[in-house]
């Protein structure tokens, strides 16, 4: 159940705006999770040069195609 809400987090931190990443998150733990004590008070700060670094990371690993690294690294520059 770690490594699920571990790979959540991380998806989510790269695609979302903090809130957005708190709220799917507890969605997440609550209705998969929130049995074992699972608790999440919100996802971690991260800098958009962290975001855009682990998004560059995911192209390169082959995770995501360049057209889903093109959305999303527009719709992170767009929160500046």
């Amino acid at each position: 159940m770690g490594q699920a809400v571990q790979a959540v987090v991380v998806a989510l931190i790269v695609v979302g705006p903090t809130t957005v990443i708190s709220s799917v998150v507890n969605g997440f733990v609550a209705q998969w999770g929130g049995r074992g004590g699972v608790r999440v008070d919100g996802a971690p700060d991260v800098s958009i040069e962290e975001r855009l670094g682990r998004l560059d990371d995911l192209l390169t690993d082959h995770t995501i195609t360049q057209p889903e690294h093109d959305a999303q690294r527009e719709r992170i520059l767009r929160e500046l």
